[in-house]
């Protein structure tokens, strides 16, 4: 399920997750709100949305239906990734 859902190996999904945390920790934690306690996208999340505008050359606002993340988010985890 998980290779045909994101067309790589797990294996190599970790390993980009992995180095992005070690390289880029502060733009791609899960940041917590201080106000009201609510978590931010996940590392995952945001790391999909960067390799779904790298792999289907779609624009940043495409994303918006498929992770509900808005395209200045998208934009710029994709400047990080």
């Amino acid at each position: 399920m998980f290779r045909r859902r994101f067309r790589m190996r797990r294996e190599l999904f970790e390993r980009i997750r992995e180095e992005l945390l070690r390289n880029h920790y502060e733009h791609f934690r899960t940041k917590v709100n201080p106000v009201d306690g609510l978590t931010g996208f996940t590392v995952q999340q945001k790391m999909t949305a960067a390799l779904r505008v790298l792999a289907y050359g779609g624009a940043a606002d495409q994303q918006d239906e498929y992770i509900r993340m808005g395209e200045e988010t998208v934009r710029q985890y994709l400047r990080h990734f």
